[in-house]
């Protein structure tokens, strides 16, 4: 099972952390930021894969969205369309 986290902020980096604590595997978690260069730092920091906000929904079973609550309309209709059938998504918008 895949997971994917959408916000690389703090929020986001301390849920991957968690997963990472837990023994997720990280060729099971997936990041991905509207600033390139942070989610290349969480995967640096890390050693999950990143992408756009699409490409990392496609590949995963479960979305974390962790964005604020003025960009959540705009990254759903990025991911609407990428979403595999059956695919969990949690908001946990701030």
């Amino acid at each position: 099972m895949t997971t994917a986290i959408i916000g690389a902020g703090v929020m986001g980096e301390t849920l991957l952390a968690g997963l990472l604590r837990a023994n997720v595997p990280t060729s099971e978690l997936l990041i991905a930021d509207r600033r390139i260069e942070r989610s290349a730092e969480v995967t640096a920091k890390h050693g999950v894969k990143n992408g756009t906000n699409a490409e990392v929904a496609a590949a995963a079973d479960t979305i974390a969205l962790v964005v604020k609550p003025q960009d959540m309309g705009s990254v759903l209709e990025e991911i609407a369309g990428s979403l595999k059938p059956g695919a969990l998504v949690v908001s946990l918008a701030a």
